[in-house]
């Protein structure tokens, strides 16, 4: 960079593909992998894992300063890289850091920043690291946040890239507002990912209109090859993406209706997932009551590869969201050869350009008539699309090559600007020039904690098998299928946590469930506990602690095993049997574990780009 034939050591930060859920920041994961297959850029991750707090006020404050505590502790002694991302692309070291996920009374609205910013600082005062020459932020809160803090630490240039759709609920709250304005004045660059946001920002923000530029996602597009209409399931919609109201799902469960009415033949797959279980019973009841639910399928988040297979498979993509800032899966499509009829939504209505019904249709937001009527349309000349103009309408505005060359000229621009203006950096150690992330010394053992058991539960079903490979399990509750050597806390231990965090705790809208929670409050007060969080000391952790000590004597070979954990109850179970020397913390929870764990995947596994 700046003519040098070293390549840019770039801090990255923000979301991130992870084993559990491949989707979530793979725009991150497809910029940082063009970067560094240019040559000019080599980049580091450093993105967030959340560990959940649980209880009253004081009870979270405890949780998460023994999360915030044994995280620093895991990142000052171990290297808390991986070699690569479970969920992302080979070759590119990636940190996960735990923090605690919600408020606590010390960091209120503003606790995403507080908590991500906390997590950081650690890593960068550590000597052995690569020297990072500039810090890149996706999302300016509460990424954003963390990566302002880091280039300000090493006295770096910073750029951020605003992606979201709801920057307008950020700066509806003073606190986030105030962090959110001065991440952005920080910036040396600010980079939207379309011309629908970038206007929005200008608006907002006028004064970073002289550093403000567009720049648009990089689409993994070679991964999408076109297929011809004659080799796909004729009348069949797809969609992709998550089954949320904001993303109009409802508009397009109700156009689906009114399509399959037309063509009986028609059929909609919609893969991704809801938020919980309880929004996804309301498109299945509302699937339902439109009586389509044979003709539409309901599935779960698919890889890469089977975003590509179902591409090739279906006649025509559909994307009814009301609100988009860029809309990838829309550029996917048409790169593997599929039309697209989209909701007029800012970011996939650039997409389309100037004459959409070149690429699909373009129709008004949440108008399922409307939606219906171009799906229909597109279907009646299906085979006017042709598979090569769609691919070739969108690889020279969002292939790798094209976005990251333009990107690594930004950079250069920036680290001129620096250089100009004789912007101060830390003093690095010497041997940090030949220094680079890599993994931490292998343990003898892994103890993973998840006292918790519904949170365990549920993580043992996201994440594949390989992850747990070899890793014990401490928890509370009856056997886990499979895991018959899992160390178990002593019975009840699961409903006494469970009544000590108030969770399923009866509702506080009747009489009698406002009594049960003011005895269980005044209880709480005799015994010393109400308000004043001290849960460390309460006889249940104590236990928690003297069964996770069990689990590692059971084993004992002389090594500290690395104890892993989901949350905050967790950490402070934890926590003595760290600062006795007796256990070592890890850095992040199930998902660095994964990453940590990744050469452990089959080789049919598809969870990567790989």
């Amino acid at each position: 960079m700046i003519g040098s034939p070293e390549p840019l050591d770039l801090l990255v930060v923000g979301w991130y593909p992870a084993a559990d859920d491949g989707i979530a920041g793979r725009f991150v994961a497809d910029q940082v992998a063009a970067l560094h297959a240019s040559g000019h850029v080599r980049p580091s991750i450093v993105t967030f894992e959340n560990a959940s707090l649980r209880g009253r006020i004081a009870a979270r404050a405890e949780q998460a300063a023994a999360i915030a505590r044994l995280t620093g502790e895991a990142v000052g002694a171990g290297t808390p890289f991986n070699p690569a991302g479970a969920g992302g692309p080979p070759g590119i070291p990636v940190a996960r850091l735990a923090i605690a996920a919600g408020t606590t009374a010390m960091a209120g609205a503003d606790h995403r920043a507080i908590h991500r910013t906390g997590a950081i600082l650690p890593l960068l005062d550590r000597t052995d690291q690569p020297p990072w020459g500039l810090v890149h932020g996706h999302v300016g809160y509460p990424e954003g946040a963390a990566a302002t803090a880091a280039a300000a630490r090493l006295g770096v240039p910073l750029v951020i890239t605003e992606h979201a759709s709801f920057v307008a609920s950020f700066l509806a709250e003073p606190l986030v507002r105030e962090r959110y304005l001065g991440t952005l004045l920080a910036a040396s660059r600010v980079i939207a990912v379309s011309e629908t946001l970038a206007g929005e920002l200008r608006a907002q923000i006028p004064a970073i209109d002289g550093r403000l530029v567009v720049i648009p996602n990089v689409v993994a597009i070679d991964d999408f090859a076109p297929v011809r209409p004659p080799e796909r399931q004729p009348a069949e919609l797809l969609y992709v993406g998550h089954r949320k109201e904001a993303k109009g799902i409802g508009t397009l469960l109700r156009a689906f209706a009114l399509v399959h009415a037309d063509r009986p033949e028609a059929t909609l797959r919609l893969i991704g997932r809801s938020a919980n279980d309880q929004e996804e019973a309301t498109w299945l009841r509302l699937a339902g009551e439109l009586r389509i639910s044979e003709a539409v399928r309901f599935e779960p988040p698919a890889d890469r590869a089977g975003v590509v297979s179902a591409m090739h498979r279906a006649s025509c993509f559909v994307h009814p969201s009301p609100r988009e800032t860029f809309g990838i899966v829309a550029v996917e499509a048409l790169a593997a050869g599929l039309p697209v009829v989209a909701a007029d939504s800012g970011g996939v209505t650039e997409i389309l350009g100037a004459d959409p019904a070149t690429l699909g249709a373009l129709v008004p937001a949440l108008d399922a008539a409307a939606l219906a009527a171009a799906i229909v349309r597109t279907l009646d000349r299906r085979a006017s699309f042709d598979p090569d103009r769609l691919y070739a309408a969108v690889v020279e505005r969002y292939g790798a090559a094209t976005v990251a060359g333009r990107i690594v000229d930004l950079y250069d621009e920036v680290l001129v600007e620096a250089a100009r203006g004789d912007r101060p950096r830390r003093a690095r150690h010497s041997a940090v020039q030949a220094a680079s992330p890599g993994a931490s010394p292998p343990a003898s053992r892994i103890v993973l904690a998840s006292f918790l058991r519904t949170e365990l539960d549920r993580a043992l079903q996201r994440f594949p098998a390989w992850a747990l490979d070899g890793v014990e399990i401490v928890t509370s509750g009856s056997t886990i299928a499979g895991r018959p050597n899992a160390m178990l806390a002593p019975p009840g231990s699961d409903e006494r946590l469970a009544d000590m965090l108030e969770w399923g705790a009866p509702s506080t809208t009747t009489r009698a469930g406002r009594l049960v929670r003011r005895i269980r409050r005044e209880s709480r007060a005799v015994l010393g506990r109400a308000g004043r969080g001290e849960l460390a000391g309460d006889p249940l952790v104590t236990e928690l602690t003297h069964t996770l000590s069990r689990a590692i004597e059971r084993g004992a070979d002389g090594t500290p095993p690395l104890v892993v954990c989901l949350s905050g109850i967790d950490y402070l179970a934890a926590a003595p049997l760290i600062a006795a020397g007796r256990a070592r913390p890890s850095p992040g929870g199930l998902r660095w574990l994964a990453d940590r764990q990744a050469d452990r995947r089959p080789a049919t596994d598809p969870g990567s780009d790989a």
